[in-house]
């Protein structure tokens, strides 16, 4: 049986929705509802890093020759590199859910 594991969700093949029985189906529509509503969260968090970054980019990026101004750019660069790092790992939990469908 293979199991996916999201952020303390976990689905896997073999659980009774797939096999077709009704009685999980409200289970697999609010897992599903989660896990996009998870995809909308960390969207709207890499939208957010990603114009942030781009703010101290323009703002700092004559610095660079300074200590300051390339902390702030490396700073806002990890930020946004997380925030696309979650999105995609929601974006794979939900393929993965509904590709077992």
């Amino acid at each position: 049986m293979r199991r996916i594991r999201y952020r303390g969700i976990e689905w896997g093949t073999g659980c009774a929705m797939e096999r077709g029985d009704q009685t999980m189906a409200p289970d697999g529509a609010k897992l599903r509802e989660q896990l996009f509503e998870m995809v909308r969260t960390t969207a709207a968090a890499f939208y957010a890093a990603s114009s942030d970054h781009t703010r101290i980019v323009a703002e700092f990026g004559g610095m660079m020759d300074h200590p300051d101004g390339t902390a702030a750019v490396l700073q806002s660069a990890r930020r946004e590199r997380h925030a696309i790092e979650e999105y995609n790992r929601a974006l794979k939990a939900l393929s993965d859910f509904l590709a077992l469908e």
